[in-house]
C-alpha cells in the first residue's frame, strides 16, 4: 500500500501490525523497528511530522540496539528522520541526524 501511495490505508495497517508486534514480540524487538520506521514513512508522507518523527525515533532506537551507532543499516530511518526533523523546523537536530548519517559505516 505504501508503494502504491495509499500512505493512509497503509499507516491503519502498520498500525494495526504494531499493536500485535508489541504484545507479542516486545518494544525491543528488531521487527518492531521496521514497523516504526514504515509507520513513520507513512505519516511524513502525509504531513503528519509530530508522529512520524516519535516513530522514526523509537525505530532508530531499536535499530541502533541491534546494529550499533554507526551500521549501514540505520542510513533509511536516519533520512527519514532528518526530512522529518528538517519539515518540523527542527534545524538543529536535523543537522545532528545529518552528522550521524555522514558517520555511518559503508
Amino acid at each position: 500500500l505504501a508503494y502504491q501511495k495509499k500512505y493512509s490505508e497503509a499507516e491503519e495497517y502498520f498500525e494495526k501490525t504494531l499493536k500485535i508486534e508489541l504484545r507479542e514480540l516486545g518494544e525491543e524487538d528488531p521487527e518492531i523497528a521496521l514497523t516504526l520506521l514504515w509507520f513513520g514513512e507513512c505519516q511524513f508522507h502525509q504531513a503528519k511530522y509530530e508522529d512520524a518523527e516519535q516513530n522514526l525515533q523509537k525505530a532508530y532506537t531499536v535499530q541502533k540496539i541491534e546494529y550499533g551507532e554507526k551500521d549501514e543499516n540505520l542510513e533509511r530511518v536516519l533520512h527519514l528522520l532528518y526530512d522529518t526533523l528538517d519539515a518540523l523546523g527542527k534545524h538543529e537536530e536535523a543537522h545532528k541526524i545529518k552528522y550521524t548519517l555522514g558517520n555511518l559505516n559503508k
